[in-house]
């Protein structure tokens, strides 16, 4: 059974192995990247220490104990800002293997020869829950993620970081250190976030992919339509409706579906309630598209 499983689901599994490679080389670099500060301030603190005028910064690098590792949540936010590859590659793990899953599902006739064992409209369902599997991706990416930032850091305390981290940090300004926000609650909401994004763009995946006439030009249009979909999200809505028009400035930053990497620096709540309406729109969509169930059948013997 595992074996049959694993066969499946090979390609979705190789493509997450390689994302895991690139999570565990960057941790590798900021790892050493986090010694190299450590032992930086170590030499500044003792310096200070005999002399508090050889910085400014002195008074904080004598408060201070550099060998002090930020907590888990923190360093999954502070991890993925050294991620540039995160937001290409990510979309590249759910696309590809949706992408093949619908053109088998799609071409070759297996439309007419499936709907002689099952009416139409189990059959929209069915393929709408095969390729949602895959919008698993994004959990498994980011929960990667944190396992690699629980052994950077080592802990889950959150008040040690935010008596040891300076003012001046970029951490110091996530939520639950400025404002006391139960980090176990964010990152639950970022788990069900990352989810309903892979789920958008395995909808979108499969709404190309009844046009579409092979996998490549199925997983170049679905980048295509995604970033236009980012574009018209961010300028469109984001930047000119609620910055400009509205001056809602707060709420525009949580719109774009890749913040939603940006661990604890979006309004989650928010971003959530964004990507259910998305998705609940996408899912109408889904069913408009395949609506047609003659057309679905010629279209699928060519």
């Amino acid at each position: 059974f595992m074996w049959n499983f694993i066969k499946s689901y090979y390609i979705f599994f190789v493509l997450l192995m390689i994302v895991g490679v690139a999570i565990v080389y960057t941790g590798w670099s900021y790892h050493d990247n986090e010694v190299f500060i450590e032992e930086l301030e170590t030499s500044l603190k003792e310096r200070c220490l005999k002399d508090m005028t050889v910085s400014e910064y002195c008074e904080d690098y004598v408060s201070r104990d550099p060998s002090q590792k930020v907590d888990t949540f923190s360093t999954t936010s502070d991890l993925i800002t050294n991620m540039s590859w995160l937001h290409i590659l990510s979309v590249f793990v759910i696309v590809l293997p949706v992408a093949i899953v619908s053109h088998r599902k799609l071409k070759k006739g297996y439309v007419k020869n499936i709907l002689t064992r099952q009416n139409y409209s189990k059959f929209q369902k069915k393929l709408y829950l095969s390729v949602s599997k895959y919008a698993t991706g994004f959990v498994i990416i980011g929960i990667m993620i944190f396992i690699v930032s629980f052994i950077l850091s080592g802990h889950f305390d959150v008040a040690l970081t935010k008596a040891n981290v300076s003012e001046s940090s970029l951490i110091a300004a996530l939520p639950w250190i400025k404002a006391n926000t139960n980090p176990w609650f964010e990152i639950g909401i970022w788990f069900v976030s990352l989810y309903l994004v892979g789920l958008l763009i395995s909808t979108l995946t499969l709404l190309v992919s009844k046009k579409s006439t092979n996998v490549l030009v199925t997983v170049l249009a679905t980048y295509f339509y995604f970033f236009i979909l980012e574009v018209v999200i961010s300028v469109g809505i984001s930047s000119f409706l609620l910055s400009n028009v509205f001056h809602m400035t707060s709420i525009s930053s949580s719109l774009s579906l890749f913040s939603v990497w940006n661990f604890g620096t979006n309004q989650s709540i928010i971003s959530l309630i964004w990507l259910i309406l998305l998705n609940v729109a996408a899912i109408m969509i889904y069913y408009f598209v395949y609506r047609d169930k003659e057309k679905l059948v010629i279209s699928s013997e060519r």
